[in-house]
């Protein structure tokens, strides 16, 4: 019997173990192992986009969830290779990040807050870094987040939250990364961390759309970063 169920697993497309994770971009069956390294790969592209440059400060935004945690997590392995300097910000209910952020010996900010919208928590963080020296801002957003925010915010008119891209350079390295796979790449975190913002009417409803129209987050994401490039090339021309 248990041959017979191991018979119908689906195997890793690139490594061919046993697959634990469907990757609805590629359309590819991957395994633990596989998907680490995709998602590491997708994050570090992610920041090379922002073109950090040599000497620069970049402050990670946390929110006290999963995505906050691993965006740290991977981020540290940057600092090495750009040589920049990494220092986090943290604003949630409880500190996530302040045990991993003393051992690396990176400069960490608290500050106790609750946020109940992407918006929110946007506005926050520029109020919080506003009069800050041209630093890259990485923030924590994965793949839902940015089409939660996009549908459920921007597109019904609150645009405020873009602001923070208007007035800093900042970076989306998770963009391309479901919170599925950071859920699998660290269980025990997932476990015991809901998403900060993925509230369970917003999450039902992208995964039912989503079943029916696999691309739907990414191309909310994508209309939300052409929307946000054009408005800060305008912003640019009448500054």
């Amino acid at each position: 019997m248990r041959e017979r169920r191991a018979a119908y697993m689906p195997l890793c497309h690139k490594c061919g173990r046993y697959a634990e994770y469907l990757d609805v971009e590629s359309g590819r069956w991957l395994c633990a192992k596989c998907i680490a390294s995709i998602v590491e790969y997708k994050f570090l592209r992610g920041i090379r986009l922002a073109k950090p440059r040599r000497g620069d400060n970049l402050v990670m935004v946390c929110r006290g969830d999963l995505q906050s945690y691993y965006a740290l997590k991977t981020l540290i392995k940057v600092e090495k290779a750009y040589e920049v300097t990494i220092e986090a910000i943290e604003l949630a209910p409880q500190p996530l990040c302040e045990e991993l952020c003393e051992e690396e010996g990176i400069k960490y900010c608290f500050e106790e807050a609750k946020h109940d919208t992407y918006t929110d928590f946007r506005l926050a963080v520029l109020a919080r870094l506003r009069g800050a020296r041209d630093p890259l801002l990485v923030m924590p957003d994965a793949l839902e987040d940015l089409a939660v925010y996009a549908m459920s915010e921007v597109w019904l008119g609150d645009l405020r939250g873009l602001l923070l891209d208007m007035l800093f350079r900042v970076s989306y390295p998770l963009s391309g990364v479901s919170v599925k796979a950071l859920a699998l790449l660290e269980p025990r975190l997932a476990a015991r961390l809901p998403p900060a913002y993925l509230l369970a009417s917003s999450r039902e409803l992208l995964e039912e759309l989503s079943r029916s129209t696999p691309s739907l987050p990414y191309s909310a994401v994508e209309a939300l970063f052409e929307l946000t490039a054009k408005l800060r090339k305008k912003s640019i021309k009448t500054s």
